[in-house]
């Protein structure tokens, strides 16, 4: 759905300067469901059809409508067969110990698919694999392999340019301390593999560094670590272009995180200070990234008819879903690392710019809202492709924004007794006091009812007579059948 002709096909349609929509074949204009659903709707909203010319049907019959469905649903079938099976074969050939693809490692040039030993760049490797057995600490190995000039492996670019060729830093020498491919393994969700290619560095040396990294990481800190780590760092600015750093804070006893103007960006008595959720924000990325992967269509409009392209771009998108929804921390964040460069927020939506080889810098959005529970502010992802088919229900919308003016009020004037607070905003009592229980809402349950999507039988009734609300917000959506 976000390929830009076809975004241009719907607003023309929408502008009703078109008819009809010809297509070739049904599964040029899209193989999902979900998406024929929406551009069917399109169509219709503007009294438009479409017509295949190689396949006898169009939209404007009820046979048409079903010839589509039941085209579109094999197709699918289809699409979800071949991207099992190229998993299953990327997954083999890692077994196998076959290179597949990705960042060359330092050390390593390609051949015919094959990694083969840089005998001038593995020295390297192997320096630094002995200097920090000597080095009290990767801050000081980095400090020693700056003063004598080492530098990161230089990619070479499809455009012509190169990227790489800087000072290491404490992170891309720790991946390199780390890195199996150096002993001759091929990692794959956390299992290795005995790979096709040479090792660099013996096993003798490569056991003791590890050993000399967990013993620098105490367990405390590691857990901390994996748990924490601020996946957005280094790429998120603020909507005047400032960099956002992470901090937390720590409330009685639990870790609250969040990204915050970096302080030397911020004139000194200014108010001006952005701080966002950090969980939040990073989920708002990582669901927009795993549905940009999944578009097959972009993949195979950047293949240009190549079949292996496509094969091996479908299966390193499969890879990074998989890292994206299942993996680490540090997994994550290594993804969006090599997905994403740069990240800029606007007052109600995300600007994701892509990692390119050219010149091009794609970009993503994903438009956000603000959602108050109690005294908590959640940011919300309201992506065109989540939005619900059906329609809110406006009593129970307009509860909830009852609820939260008379939280809003009730935090104003903390002065005034409930009898006060309940005759300033005009109910009684018992209703005041169920309003101010429901500001208390989970965030999940609020958008659900701003999505349309709460279960059937959740009414505005319902919701206001519920005595026994509970404030844990998981029993709450086990109550309200979320």
């Amino acid at each position: 759905m976000e390929r830009p002709a076809l975004q241009q096909l719907l607003s023309d349609v929408e502008a009703g300067e078109i008819d009809v929509v010809v297509v070739y074949k049904i599964d040029r204009l899209t193989r999902s469901l979900s998406d024929f659903a929406k551009i069917v709707d399109v169509l219709d909203k503007q009294n438009a059809s479409f017509v295949s010319v190689t396949q006898s049907f169009n939209t404007q019959t009820s046979m048409g409508r079903l010839t589509l469905h039941v085209l579109l649903s094999f197709a699918q079938f289809e699409r979800e067969v071949t991207a099992e099976r190229i998993r299953d074969k990327f997954a083999a050939s890692k077994r196998k110990g076959i290179w597949m693809g990705g960042p060359l490692p330092l050390g390593y040039n390609v051949n015919n698919r094959k990694l083969v030993v840089n005998e001038q760049e593995a020295e390297v490797v192997r320096f630094i694999y002995s200097e920090y057995m000597k080095q009290p600490s990767i801050r000081d190995l980095v400090i020693a392999l700056e003063e004598q000039g080492i530098k990161t492996k230089v990619h070479k670019l499809k455009n012509g340019g190169t990227r790489g060729g800087v000072l290491f830093r404490r992170g891309s020498v720790r991946h390199l301390l780390g890195n199996a491919t150096y002993i001759g393994r091929i990692n794959h969700k956390g299992e290795s593999y005995l790979g096709e290619h040479d090792s660099i560095v013996d096993e003798e040396l490569w056991g003791a560094v590890q050993k000399k990294l967990a013993d620098k990481t105490p367990e405390r800190k590691r857990a901390e670590r994996a748990t924490h780590t601020s996946l957005l760092s280094g790429l998120l600015h603020d909507e005047h272009g400032r960099k956002m750093t992470p901090s937390h804070a720590n409330k009685k006893g639990k870790r609250y995180r969040y990204y915050i103007t970096h302080g030397g960006l911020v004139p000194k008595g200014s108010r001006n200070i952005v701080r966002l959720p950090a969980g939040d924000l990073e989920e708002i990325v990582v669901k927009r990234l795993v549905t940009h992967l999944g578009d097959r269509q972009v993949l195979i409009d950047k293949a240009d008819g190549n079949a292996e392209t496509l094969n091996h771009a479908i299966a390193d998108a499969d890879t990074q879903i998989d890292q994206l929804t299942n993996g680490t921390q540090h997994q994550k964040q290594m993804s969006i690392r090599n997905i994403v460069s740069r990240i800029d927020m606007d007052p109600s939506k995300l600007i994701i710019e892509l990692q390119s080889d050219d010149q091009s810098s794609p970009k993503l959005e994903a438009d956000y809202v603000h959602v108050r529970s109690g005294n908590d502010t959640k940011l919300v992802l309201r992506s065109k492709e989540e939005e619900p088919v059906g329609s809110r229900d406006e009593q129970l919308v307009q509860l909830i924004a009852d609820s939260f003016k008379a939280n809003k009020l009730a935090n104003d004037h903390p002065n005034l007794d409930i009898l006060k607070l309940a005759d300033r905003f005009g109910r009684s009592i018992p209703r005041f006091k169920r309003l101010l229980r429901l500001s208390y809402l989970s965030p999940t349950v609020i958008e659900s009812i701003l999505s349309g999507e709460q279960p059937s039988d959740l009414t505005s009734t319902k919701l206001n007579h519920i005595g026994n609300l509970p404030i844990d917000w998981t029993q709450q959506q086990e109550m309200l059948g979320l």
